[in-house]
């Protein structure tokens, strides 16, 4: 079973990622955008993903 801090911040940094793409649309929304807005560091963000297309991939499958 995964940590829930890890749960939350990846809670976050995908609930960040859409609302930056509704918001903004997907080419104007940066790894550092989402960063700020899940309120982590970049570092962070590439524990969880490899760069904002990875997460859009992973992020879309889980609606699946």
């Amino acid at each position: 079973m995964t940590d829930l801090r890890v749960r939350r911040t990846d809670r976050a940094i995908q609930d960040a990622f859409v609302k930056l793409v509704l918001a903004r649309g997907f080419d104007s929304v940066t790894v550092s955008k989402i960063a700020s807005e899940a309120m982590i560091n970049r570092q962070t963000f590439y524990k969880h993903y490899t760069d904002k297309y990875d997460l859009a991939e992973k992020n879309e499958s889980a609606g699946d």
